[in-house]
């Protein structure tokens, strides 16, 4: 009995450490795109949009507000996380699979460290970069669908999902597959094609839905 309470003690406290893996990235994202966009991107974006009172207010409360990125960004990944759990549940009780709860809460934290893959190239990339706008910077989207198409012929509601697949989506469900195998104990393909089946078709849902809000309030 107290094997398996520490057994479940370790797991939620490796659960813990993968959410705060998760935050940490997040934070060092946003310290990186701090130091290459300046106010003069931020007003080159803004000017055309906004009066000038509004886009100096905008930069004003850039750093004022700059506490709620720690509030609200723990949530999101919260919400994010179980969005996942729930689909993925779902998805196995329908296929009839077993699984367990808390392995698969930590598989898929442990998974979503590859989501965060493209934003550090991104960053890196713009580092490197002299000249940009902050357009330019949020449609770099070299691993999605989005890069397919030219970026002036991709109407705005449907930049959401189109940016959503994408290679790296991809690459969390392998990696998910491989920290799953083991659990299902029917082989990396078969565990793979059984993720595929419950994955796409909910983040296509989720797309659709989205779009559907974006067309709704536009």
């Amino acid at each position: 009995m107290s094997i398996s309470l520490s057994f479940k003690r370790a797991t939620l406290l490796h659960a813990f450490l993968f959410f705060c893996l998760l935050f940490l990235l997040h934070v060092v994202l946003r310290e990186m795109r701090s130091s290459f966009i300046s106010e003069n991107h931020i007003y080159d974006y803004y000017r055309s949009m906004f009066s000038e009172e509004r886009v100096q207010e905008i930069i004003k409360n850039k750093d004022v507000n700059s506490w709620s990125f720690f509030v609200f960004k723990p949530i999101e990944i919260l919400i994010s996380t179980i969005l996942l759990l729930t689909t993925f549940v779902t998805g196995f009780f329908l296929l009839e699979r077993k699984v367990r709860f808390i392995k698969l809460l930590n598989a898929i934290l442990l998974a979503q460290v590859v989501l965060y893959i493209p934003f550090f190239i991104q960053n890196v990339w713009f580092m490197l970069k002299d000249d940009f706008t902050i357009k330019e910077y949020s449609s770099f989207s070299w691993h999605s669908v989005y890069d397919v198409f030219s970026s002036e012929s991709v109407p705005q509601y449907l930049s959401y999902a189109l940016h959503k697949f994408s290679l790296f989506q991809l690459i969390f469900v392998v990696v998910l597959a491989f920290l799953l195998k083991n659990e299902f104990r029917i082989g990396f393909l078969r565990t793979l094609k059984s993720l595929i089946i419950i994955y796409f078709p909910a983040l296509a849902l989720w797309c659709s839905f989205v779009t559907f809000l974006i067309l709704y309030f536009k």
